[in-house]
C-alpha cells in the first residue's frame, strides 16, 4: 500500500562479537526481531536490511549483541 509508513534502508553492522557461533546466534536473531533481516554475514560485517528507523535502531543500539556476549563470556562489547 503506498500509504505505508516505511522507509527500507539496507545497513552495514559491524559486530564486536568473536566467535563464530555468537555472530550466527547475532545474525540469526537480527532475522527474526520484526521489521529486519540479515542479508549477508562476511566475517564480523552483516549486511541487515530493515523495513523502518526503528527496526534499523534495534540492531545499531548493540542492545542484542550485549545479550549474545553475555551468553558467550566475551568481554568489551559494551
Amino acid at each position: 500500500h503506498p500509504a505505508l509508513p516505511i522507509d527500507p534502508k539496507l545497513i552495514r553492522h559491524r559486530t564486536k562479537l568473536q566467535t563464530e557461533a555468537g555472530i550466527v546466534l547475532l545474525g540469526n536473531s537480527i532475522t527474526l526481531t520484526p521489521g529486519t533481516i540479515t542479508v549477508e554475514v562476511d566475517s564480523q560485517d552483516l549486511l541487515v536490511h530493515a523495513m523502518d528507523d526503528k527496526s534499523a535502531d534495534d540492531v545499531t543500539s548493540f542492545r542484542i549483541e550485549q545479550k549474545i556476549a553475555g551468553l558467550f563470556g566475551e568481554k568489551g562489547t559494551e
